[in-house]
């Protein structure tokens, strides 16, 4: 790993764009609890996961690390809270080298668990002012995915008018057997934004948002079900379709209403009885060459969400590669 200065840092970073061939960032944000090695490894493979499209490109991999305590105690998440709240104007400084700096056309986002908090208030005060700062001559598209979000609803509601600014295409992946969200809403005495809350998901009226309940696909199988979005392929099908804008009706999901009721706000629902229609987002994790993957075996859609008794179709995800063996840029910006 090299520290490296801004200067040197943006035209690392623009090269490997070049050299890709991309005209766009895959920017992550981890949460509590992990450590600076750690979240390299995960971006790597996240990345790695999510690039298996040849007919759309995810963007060169960049990690945005906050100093996350890497240690499970209540202490240490409260006092990751309050960290996390101080690294939010760093991230955005961040967000300004990578629009004014980097010829791209499109940022892609993905922030997970406490990392939301972080991305929540650094892009309230990015886009605050985004359009009087950022006279780009050319669009500039981002598209933000907020996985497992602990962060409460009613800050992330008070930022969205700010949000509209950038024009975002905004996912928010929920669950209903994320165990680290329930706790957080007990210690925090406030409902998470990636807690399902049964059939109560946060939802915003407005065409760029989509909510999507994962609940079918995060089992106790895969321990407290806040890593959903790297330990089940079929949520990584979803993003990597959401970040090259697949047609929700051409992917695993089906309709659900808010609290199941006929008029009720609606959003999304993961079916793993389903298969996409959409063969580009038939993922399969290959981080290194495996036998072929036995086809699923697809049914008719219809609005109203599967029968909750139905044993679900699971599928078994491959395991994680070494470290070593992921490509990914080993330049770090380090800001003085």
């Amino acid at each position: 790993i090299t520290t490296s200065g801004r200067e040197t840092f943006t035209t690392t970073l623009q090269d490997a764009v070049y050299q890709d061939a991309m005209d766009s960032i895959l920017l992550f944000v981890h949460g509590f609890n992990v450590k600076f090695d750690d979240a390299l490894v995960r971006a790597a493979q996240l990345s790695n996961d999510l690039s298996r499209n040849t007919e759309f490109s995810v963007g060169t991999p960049v990690l945005y690390s906050w100093p996350a305590a890497g240690a499970l105690s209540l202490e240490d998440y409260r006092g990751d809270r309050r960290r996390s709240l101080g690294a939010a104007a760093h991230l955005e400084e961040f967000l300004d080298i990578l629009t004014e700096d980097i010829d791209v056309s499109r940022i892609n986002i993905i922030a997970h668990s406490m990392g939301n908090r972080v991305l929540t208030q650094a892009l309230e005060d990015y886009a605050r002012d985004y359009l009087e700062r950022h006279d780009r001559g050319d669009e500039l598209e981002f598209r933000i995915l907020l996985v497992a979000a602990d962060v409460e609803r009613e800050i992330f509601d008070a930022a969205n008018g700010v949000f509209d600014n950038l024009d975002a295409n905004v996912t928010i992946y929920t669950s209903d057997t994320d165990r680290a969200l329930h706790i957080s809403g007990l210690v925090n005495q406030a409902k998470r934004l990636g807690d399902t809350d049964t059939n109560k998901p946060y939802i915003r009226s407005a065409l760029n948002y989509q909510t999507i309940d994962a609940t079918a696909a995060t089992t106790q199988l895969f321990g407290v079900g806040h890593n959903y979005y790297t330990d089940n392929p079929t949520i990584l099908w979803d993003m990597m379709c959401t970040i090259g804008e697949t047609d929700p009706q051409d992917r695993a999901l089906e309709i659900a209403r808010f609290g199941d009721l006929p008029d009720g706000e609606p959003y999304y629902r993961v079916s793993t009885d389903l298969a996409p229609r959409d063969e580009a987002c038939m993922l399969r994790r290959t981080a290194f060459p495996t036998t072929e993957p036995v086809p699923i075996e697809t049914r008719e859609r219809s609005l109203p969400p599967p029968d909750p008794a139905a044993a679900p179709y699971v599928v078994e995800s491959d395991p994680m590669v070494e470290a070593q063996s992921l490509p990914f840029m080993d330049f770090i910006y380090v800001e003085n």
